[in-house]
């Protein structure tokens, strides 16, 4: 009886916190919000690319997208035109990166991310 009356209050809190910020954490947690940021510029078709991004991240847009998602800190720069995810802040290292001008496209505060369109060589 005693173990009822803990688990029951515990699983009602449980579950109102994953109501109250299940969408938080999906935000700030998930790949999904990166992919449909980059969907808003209706480059569904441009490789994606990530720089300086957690792991996490990077697996998450390989299963959302459906391709290798190449890394820059491993000198695996796109030679096309595409799509960088990078970690916030790094601008100027981003051109560096990719040999090439990159074009900022938006910020995702909750990821400390932003995106960049590279174009090709």
């Amino acid at each position: 009886m005693l173990r009822v009356a803990t688990l029951l209050p515990a699983i009602v809190v449980a579950a109102v916190l994953l109501r109250l910020g299940g969408e938080t954490m999906n935000d700030a947690l998930s790949a999904r919000s990166v992919v449909e940021a980059l969907s808003k510029y209706g480059h569904d078709h441009l490789p994606v690319a990530v720089y300086l991004v957690p792991r996490e991240t990077e697996f998450g847009l390989a299963f959302y997208r459906d391709q290798v998602i190449p890394r820059y800190e491993l000198g695996k720069v796109p030679a096309g035109e595409h799509l960088l995810v990078a970690a916030q802040g790094y601008p100027n290292g981003v051109a560096d990166a990719a040999g090439r001008k990159a074009t900022f496209l938006q910020n995702l505060p909750a990821q400390k991310l932003d995106l960049f369109y590279v174009p090709g060589k």
